[in-house]
């Protein structure tokens, strides 16, 4: 999913929605900054279902690899092979901003607990999770980011200072080249920091 929609980045730049001189160049900013974006943070951000396997941490709390946390279908204990446990949804608490569950009893690793053998580790041993997790829509800080850096590049676009460690981008027959690399300042730092992940 791209962070801005033509429109905004229309808007944005100031440019007359009826003007579609430029829109093709825009689409590959567009793509290539959202790309950009994305790949910094590290994880895809936006909606979609995963079914992943965890350790389990001996602690009460299990942070999962993906956020917001929109629903969970399914937790499992799973022991070699053969599933031992399905818990309840009273048997845990959904942190659904951090992705982090909460259980009162712990998320056990081996032999805490007699749905799990000493004798047997991880990935052979594990908690099996299913569920479904992102962002439905862009978030607008994110948004904001995408547009300040497209309007940057877009201002000098035909700077040949620009031109070095670069990635391509096509739509059709147009090419347009795409640093790599960008500078974020402190605040956008955070903002890229705020989506990687969770520390707890």
């Amino acid at each position: 999913m791209d962070l801005v929609t033509l429109e905004e980045l229309k808007e944005w730049l100031g440019i007359s929605k009826d003007d579609t001189s430029k829109d093709t160049i825009l689409n590959i900013y567009i793509k290539g900054v959202s790309n950009t974006i994305i790949s910094l943070i590290g994880r895809d951000i936006f909606q979609q279902d995963y079914l992943e396997k965890y350790e389990g941490t001996n602690s009460n709390t299990l942070v999962l690899k993906n956020f917001p946390i929109n629903f969970i279908d399914k937790i499992e204990y799973v022991n070699n092979g053969v599933v031992y446990k399905t818990l309840s949804e009273d048997e845990y608490d959904i942190n659904k901003k951090s992705g982090i569950l909460y259980r009162d009893l712990a998320w056990w690793k081996t032999g805490g607990s007699n749905l799990m053998s000493r004798n047997i580790n991880f990935p052979r041993r594990h908690i099996k999770i299913q569920y479904n997790a992102g962002y439905t829509e862009v978030p607008y800080d994110l948004k904001f980011m995408a547009l300040e850096f497209i309007g940057d590049k877009y201002t000098i676009a035909n700077s040949e200072g620009n031109k070095e460690s670069l990635k391509s981008y096509s739509i059709s027959d147009v090419k347009k080249e795409w640093k790599d690399s960008v500078t974020l300042d402190k605040e956008q730092i955070k903002i890229i920091n705020k989506y990687r992940g969770t520390s707890i």
